[in-house]
């Protein structure tokens, strides 16, 4: 993989590092201020920008560094900024611009080498992640689940099954579990596969627009709609239409879309004419639908229109067997190389809560494979970091005493004595009962800061669902067994 090396700089100091670089390996390319330095860029792929903070900044007008803020942004590559003397706060306004790091004039060889490598090193792991991460995004039907435990080897065999009809499909799950990827795959292993796949996320559209985005606008329906643009329905017209975080979207909206999904036309915002359409529907939620039907937030009939088969996607914390598979595979991509983690590696992957489902996984191996560089080796200690200390092995109660073992031939030791009666594990009801009698006798019921009992068990309650659910306030709400709404109320309360 070539090296490239752009210099921006007056022409002594890229002569002399055109000789320091050449013997290191290092393609050079030269300029000489911020015009040509655009110009090489639009010719050769750059690792890394040595630039000379004076050639970028005009006696002290910032203009330039927003130039080189969107030639970095165009072309992605690294800084390093080359300063004279201890100018502080040049070097602070080239961090804020995303710098890799800084040297100080005059060069030193010594320092200068060991800098530039790592930063070169640093790009191409960054660029190798990119290219993989495209590559993963790409990857198109079956193929693209990775499964190995149970529920997900259902999941995948319910994808097989439902592709083959144009039933409306509903994928429950929460955040980061990959609904969208499921919807990816039925849509591949269909009859549609040669259409488009058109996804929109309802949750992130302004409320104002949804209606526009959906089913497009004519020229002058609203104010600033300037021309005519088809909506999402029509642009899968002979395709799919995945609708993602469903949830959200206004009521007024759910009754257009349910008309939509009825009638098979849609009709432009301000327009009187109706247009034929043949889309396929599939849809997506992480929020609790069924509060939301009862709470009046979402229609039943559209409810029932689009539930017609739902597939329930497991959180990655279910599906242990996974987790190294995917982790494993995530490498794969981004290297190229099979590698296979180290087993503390493995152990301390499945034991990680895993809150952001498989999204927050592959971003741990993203960031793994950017810290670690080339550097394999290192690879299973960042991985081991950000996973934390293994948990500790689970403590057993002493049912009895322990007896310590007899020396051979001696005779066999009477166990010693009991303080108390024979303790035997006992139910969750009796352990709760015993833990709130122990409160009721230690609270002082006449001091007056002392916090009422019933708020301190219902905030931990509260908590430790929010916790054990992953953060997902949906889950954790069906762990209590009250509404959604309910329960955001109760944890906004929490003290801070």
């Amino acid at each position: 993989m070539s090296k490239n090396i752009l210099v921006v700089d007056n022409l002594e100091t890229r002569y002399a590092l055109r000789q320091l670089f050449v013997a290191e390996g290092y393609e050079l390319i030269e300029a000489n201020d911020l015009d040509s330095m655009a110009l090489a860029l639009t010719r050769h792929p750059v690792d890394l920008a040595l630039i000379d903070a004076h050639t970028v900044m005009n006696e002290g007008d910032d203009a330039h560094l927003e130039t080189l803020r969107a030639l970095r942004r165009r072309h992605d590559f690294l800084v390093v900024v080359m300063v004279a003397g201890r100018d502080i706060g040049v070097v602070r306004k080239f961090v804020q611009l995303g710098a890799y790091d800084h040297v100080q004039k005059p060069l030193d060889p010594r320092v200068l080498l060991p800098l530039i490598r790592n930063a070169v090193e640093r790009s191409q792991v960054v660029r190798q992640v990119q290219v993989a991460r495209q590559k993963i995004e790409a990857r198109q039907g079956l193929q693209a689940i990775v499964a190995g435990s149970t529920p997900m080897l259902e999941v995948k065999q319910l994808v097989r099954q439902v592709a083959a009809h144009d039933a409306t499909v509903m994928i429950l799950g929460e955040s980061g579990t990959g609904k969208e990827m499921v919807a990816r795959a039925i849509h591949h292993e269909s009859g549609r596969r040669q259409g488009p796949f058109v996804p929109i996320n309802c949750g992130a559209l302004p409320r104002e627009l949804v209606e526009s985005e959906l089913f497009g606008h004519d020229k002058g329906a609203f104010t600033g709609a300037t021309a005519a643009r088809a909506g999402k329905f029509e642009q899968a017209n002979g395709g799919t239409i995945f609708l993602d975080e469903i949830g959200d979207m206004p009521l007024e909206a759910q009754v257009k879309l349910l008309r939509v999904i009825e009638e098979r036309r849609v009709a432009r915002l301000g327009s009187k004419r109706d247009i034929d359409i043949d889309v396929r529907v599939l849809c997506a939620t992480n929020a609790n639908i069924e509060s939301d039907l009862l709470e009046g937030r979402f229609r039943k009939d559209l409810f029932y229109r689009l539930n017609v088969i739902s597939i329930e996607m497991p959180p990655l914390r279910e599906r242990e067997d996974d987790i190294v598979l995917l982790a494993e595979s995530f490498i794969r991509d981004f290297t190229g190389e099979n590698i296979v983690l180290a087993g503390e590696t493995r152990r301390r992957l499945k034991n990680f809560p895993w809150g952001g489902n498989v999204r927050e996984l592959r971003n741990a191996v993203e960031r793994a494979m950017i810290l670690s560089g080339p550097h394999r080796a290192k690879l299973d200690a960042v991985l081991q970091e950000h996973c934390g200390a293994p948990p500790p092995p689970p403590s057993r109660p002493q049912l009895v005493p322990e007896v310590a073992p007899s020396p051979p031939g001696a005779p066999i030791a009477e166990p010693p004595a009991m303080d108390g009666p024979l303790v035997l594990p006992r139910t969750v009801d009796e352990r709760l009962e015993a833990l709130i009698g122990e409160l009721l006798e230690t609270r002082d019921p006449e001091r007056e800061d002392h916090e009422n009992l019933l708020g301190w068990f219902e905030e931990r309650v509260i908590w430790t669902a929010f916790v054990r659910s992953g953060y997902n306030k949906a889950k954790a709400a069906r762990l209590v067994g009250i509404e959604r709404k309910a329960f955001e109320r109760r944890l906004s309360r929490l003290r801070p």
